[in-house]
């Protein structure tokens, strides 16, 4: 594959996702083929230290299709240092991110890189149907967000589609889905140019998710009071 071809990379970081992966990597690689060129995509699959099967599935599909690449972790790091792996084995001239799990269709990435423009980066609002209660810790959440990480990212929380160059520039430090705060935040301060659009989300295909236990919740608690901290240091 000549890594000047490819268009868009897609990131997708998988921990303990074995009976997920195989299924969105297939339906993910289909929907590519059809929709860009040839070479024109590649898939960077990173497994942050399953315990499952997770990492072996990778290694099988990386062996039937030639777009597919893997990185291991040897113990989980966490969804933004997952992230990071990706972004930095990336080589298309754009990247985006979409989860194991089955809860947002490559379809999502596709239709915000086609509404890219001239623009460096399409954020994106998640729209899904919730419970009363979910609604509820939603809003909760991004009071928190607002408050704790000095920033208003409401109606920006899906997705998004990034010139690589841009995102390999940048210095991260999250390790958990706050990563995804940093880069918005970084593309503010760098003036970049920014075009919006609407991202589906639907249930995960099976399991349980990896990012509402109480453990997960209080590391992002802490990363986001760091990180308010750290930009207080620098205005």
């Amino acid at each position: 594959m000549d890594p000047l071809s490819i268009e868009l990379s897609i990131v997708v970081p998988a921990f303990n996702e074995e009976a997920n992966l195989a299924p969105v990597i297939k339906r993910t690689a289909a929907a590519l083929e059809a929709a860009l060129p040839p070479g024109g995509y590649e898939i960077v699959i990173v497994d942050d230290g399953s315990r499952d099967g997770t990492g072996r599935v990778a290694d099988e599909l990386a062996g039937l299709l030639p777009q597919v690449q893997v990185v291991h972790h040897s113990s989980n790091q966490g969804f933004g240092a997952a992230l990071r792996s990706g972004y930095g084995r990336a080589r298309g001239h754009y990247c985006a991110v979409i989860p194991a799990d089955g809860e947002v269709g490559i379809e999502q990435a596709l239709t915000l890189f086609a509404a890219l423009g001239d623009a460096d980066v399409v954020i994106s609002r998640r729209v899904r149907s919730v419970s009363t209660g979910r609604e509820v810790l939603t809003k909760v959440w991004n009071v928190l967000m607002t408050l704790l990480a000095g920033a208003d990212l409401r109606g920006r929380d899906g997705i998004y589609v990034i010139r690589t160059s841009l995102v390999q520039q940048m210095t991260l430090h999250s390790s958990t889905g706050l990563v995804n705060l940093e880069i918005l935040l970084q593309c503010h301060q760098r003036g970049v140019r920014i075009n919006e659009g609407l991202m589906y989300a639907s249930p995960r295909l099976s399991g349980e998710s990896k990012v509402t236990n109480v453990r997960t919740v209080v590391k992002v608690l802490w990363e986001m009071v760091k990180l308010r901290f750290a930009r207080s240091g620098r205005s």
